[in-house]
């Protein structure tokens, strides 16, 4: 049998679960996580809640949820139950299915002025100084021919084959590198009609200057502004923070934020792979640091906190990975 259960948010900010009828009357019990606590509740009574996930002892086929308040004063998607499943007397897995978060406030699409539109810059991050003219050129296709660059563009490959953008044409539209003097990451791009110069100073500069050239030749596709663009770094330490031990991600998930962070010019990982939610990291001395700790799941030793669910989840990097 299948039970449902819709969420959505009322025109109070209740969130609020509107239950199939056939739930009632079985003793079932309804396991889910919430990005906001629950600061108090009806239709239903809180049986178990270990951080922010909860069990619920169903009184009701409408439960009414008045969360912790936000900064800005309202919630989206995310703040519906995550990873919800049904548990009956028997301790037994129940299917449900839960619909999309529905709210009773309608949300406007923003509309944005055509001059904010047209003022685009499609460079992350903005460049210190940037000096585009109203004058575009066409190029017959995305091919480009380096000189002096051929370095960044091997150690590139991966994230540029993902463009389409082809580097290594003998007969593409030239891009001349130049080294100069100049401050750490720094750099200096002119785009011509005939040609792109770089000026760089150390293998930064000519990075970020690549970077800075691939977002402008994927937004503009094959017609380039004529500009000039002098950019160094704001920060020496421009960061991501990935929080592997609260949500699993593979190796090659990981590979792929590392091309992007590449991209937008980040240059530190900072990799979170233990905390209370999961163990991530394999040490063979202590095994079950990752065949206990690495898993979560109803009746698991780490509860299916952040909406990982009843089944068992999880996962663990090896001293190969």
């Amino acid at each position: 049998m299948l039970f449902k259960i819709n969420p959505s948010f009322t025109k109070k900010n209740q969130l609020k679960l509107d239950l199939s009828k056939n739930i009632l009357g079985r003793n079932f019990k309804l396991c889910f996580s919430l990005v906001y606590s629950i600061k108090s509740i009806e239709g239903a009574k809180i049986l178990k809640q270990i951080g922010r996930y909860y069990e619920l002892d169903i009184k009701d086929n409408i439960i009414i949820i008045n969360l912790q308040s936000t900064k800005i004063g309202s919630y989206n998607k995310s703040c519906g139950p995550e990873g919800a499943f049904l548990i009956n007397k028997n301790d037994e897995y129940q299917n449900l299915k839960v619909g999309e978060v529905f709210f009773e406030n309608e949300i406007k699409k923003i509309k944005y002025d055509q001059k904010v539109i047209e003022k685009f810059i499609p460079i992350i991050p903005q460049p210190t100084k940037l000096l585009i003219k109203n004058n575009y050129f066409e190029i017959l296709n995305t091919n480009f021919k380096i000189m002096n660059g051929e370095d960044i563009i091997n150690n590139t490959q991966n994230l540029i084959s993902k463009l389409n953008i082809n580097f290594s044409s003998s007969g593409g539209f030239p891009i001349v590198f130049k080294k100069v003097a100049m401050n750490k990451d720094e750099y200096f791009i002119k785009i011509t009609k005939n040609k792109i110069d770089i000026a760089y100073h150390d293998y930064g500069g000519k990075y970020y200057a690549t970077m800075t050239l691939i977002q402008i030749i994927y937004f503009y596709k094959y017609k380039l502004p004529i500009c000039e663009i002098h950019d160094k770094p704001k920060y020496s330490w421009r960061g991501m923070h990935l929080d592997c031990a609260r949500q699993f991600y593979s190796i090659e998930e990981i590979k792929r934020i590392l091309d992007y962070m590449s991209l937008f010019k980040l240059n530190r990982f900072h990799w979170h792979l233990t905390d209370n939610e999961a163990w991530r990291v394999e040490i063979k001395k202590y095994p079950e640091l990752i065949s206990e700790g690495s898993y979560r799941g109803y009746n698991m030793k780490i509860p299916p906190f952040y909406g990982s669910g009843y089944s068992k989840y999880g996962g663990f990097y090896s001293h190969e990975d």
